[in-house]
């Protein structure tokens, strides 16, 4: 019984994070839309009239950082694997090496979600600006990693919860069997 609640409060965490996926997903999408106008226009203006738009370069750099942090989560645990080689290992290996990279995956995270938050405040502080003609101060751009970071964490937490709650589940499931 008590598995059985562990598992709806988990189902119902990871329901409440797929609002915030789903955004992170249409963020995602906008941003290529973006980057790829920003660099159409930056060709034709360059082709047609010999002239840089000179801001081309930085905004699609900041776009690459919101695609590639906020993207990070959308594929939950496809980033961890070989799924080939993990095909083909036994049930009891699988879900080991599941529980193992979710733990690693989590702790990285966390250490990668200190070091970003970090990253922002000191340029926030410090009020650094890009040397560029925007002078754009960069804790605007940086805000978007720890963003995605720590969606990643939750997602990470919630599968360690998954993968632990299953784990006590099967040898419970066993030993009644048995």
């Amino acid at each position: 019984m008590v598995v059985h609640a562990e598992r709806a409060r988990l189902f119902s965490l990871k329901r409440r994070l797929e609002p915030l996926l789903g955004a992170g997903g249409i963020a995602c999408e906008a941003a290529l839309v973006i980057m790829m106008l920003l660099i159409t226009a930056e060709v034709a203006v360059r082709s047609l009239f010999n002239y840089s738009l000179q801001f081309t370069d930085e905004l699609s750099g900041y776009l690459l950082v919101v695609v590639t942090f906020l993207g990070i989560s959308l594929k939950e645990g496809a980033v961890f694997r070989v799924d080939f080689l993990y095909r083909r290992l036994a049930e009891r290996v699988r879900t080991a090496l599941e529980l193992v990279f979710r733990v690693l995956a989590l702790v990285f995270a966390v250490l990668l979600d200190y070091q970003v938050i970090r990253l922002v405040v000191s340029s926030y502080e410090r009020d650094v600006t890009a040397p560029t003609l925007l002078a754009t101060p960069l804790y605007v751009p940086q805000i978007i990693m720890p963003v995605g970071v720590s969606l990643m964490v939750l997602l990470q937490f919630v599968g360690v919860c998954e993968q632990l709650s299953g784990l006590f589940a099967g040898r419970r499931d066993e030993r009644s069997v048995g």
